[in-house]
C-alpha cells in the first residue's frame, strides 16, 4: 500500500494543517483540537474550490464556494451533486505520522429512509456495525444538518443510489429540543422574505436535531435567498436552510 511519512506527531500542533503532495495530488492534512487526523484533496471535485480552510463539522466537510458537503470517511458527496472528494487514511505508528492511499470503498448497504417535515424519501449509508431496523428512527447527517430518519427498507439499487446522507446512531430521548425558537424564526423569516417582494411564501419552519432550521417555501427560487440565509444565520445564531416544496411530487 502506498504511504508517505509526514513527520512526528509532536511536530504538528492541534488545529494545525499542512499542505503536501501525495499520490499525484495536493492534499490537506489536519490535526483537530480533539486530536483527530483528517486528510483530503485540496480542491473540490465540483469546480476546484480551494478546501484548505474549509469548515468541518463532525465528519463532514463543507465547500466554501457552493456549500457542498462531503463525508470525510468515504469522500462521498452527501447530495451526490458531484464526484467524491479524495480522502486518505492518517495512521500514527510509534509516534510517526503516515498518510495512506485509501482502498476502494467497501460495498455498503444502502437504506431507504423518510425524513423532513415534507416526508421526503432518500437513501442513506450507515456508520453502525449492525443492520438497521425497518420503521425504526435514527439520527442521520444530511446536507441540511442532523435530523431524524425513519428507515423504510434496504435499497435494492445500492450501486446507483443518490445518497441523501448517512446514519450516525440510534435516536434517543437526548434528541429532544426546545421548540420555542421556531415561532421566533418563523416571524423573522416571514418579515424578511416579504421584503424581497418575490411572491415566495413561507409555509413551515422545522428545527433539526442539531439546532439547524429548515424553512419550507412555495414559489420560484431566487438568488436573493442566498444572502438572506447568511444574514438570518447570523441574526438568529443558527444555520438557516431554505427548501422549496414540490407540490406535484
Amino acid at each position: 500500500m502506498k504511504r508517505l511519512r509526514l513527520g512526528h506527531d509532536w511536530e504538528i500542533a492541534f488545529n494545525e494543517q499542512r499542505l503536501i503532495e501525495f499520490d499525484g495530488e495536493e492534499i490537506v492534512v489536519r490535526r483537530t483540537s480533539d486530536n483527530d487526523w483528517i486528510a483530503h484533496s485540496r480542491y473540490c471535485p465540483h469546480q476546484n474550490a480551494d478546501l484548505k480552510d474549509s469548515q468541518i463539522s463532525g465528519n463532514v466537510l463543507r465547500c466554501p464556494w457552493h456549500g457542498l458537503q462531503f463525508d470525510l470517511a468515504s469522500g462521498q458527496n452527501l447530495t451526490n451533486q458531484c464526484s467524491p472528494l479524495s480522502v486518505f487514511d492518517v495512521v500514527i505508528e510509534k509516534g510517526e505520522v503516515y498518510i495512506y492511499a485509501l482502498h476502494p470503498p467497501s460495498r455498503q448497504q444502502i437504506y431507504l429512509g423518510r425524513y423532513g417535515w415534507d416526508l421526503r424519501v432518500g437513501t442513506f449509508t450507515s456508520d453502525l456495525n449492525e443492520q438497521l431496523s425497518v420503521n425504526q428512527d435514527y439520527v442521520a447527517q444530511t446536507n441540511r444538518g442532523a435530523e431524524r430518519v425513519t428507515i423504510l427498507a434496504l435499497s435494492k439499487n445500492s450501486e446507483r443510489s443518490l445518497v441523501a446522507g448517512r446514519i450516525l446512531r440510534n435516536i434517543s430521548g437526548e434528541q429532544r429540543f426546545d421548540a420555542s425558537v421556531v415561532p421566533k424564526t418563523l416571524t423573522y423569516l416571514e418579515s424578511a422574505i416579504g421584503r424581497l417582494e418575490t411572491g415566495i411564501q413561507l409555509i413551515h419552519v422545522e428545527k433539526l436535531l442539531d439546532g439547524n432550521m429548515v424553512a419550507y417555501l412555495l414559489g420560484e427560487p431566487t438568488r436573493a435567498l442566498g444572502p438572506l440565509a447568511a444574514v438570518a444565520t447570523r441574526d438568529l445564531e443558527r444555520q438557516i436552510w431554505f427548501e422549496f416544496v414540490n407540490l406535484e411530487a
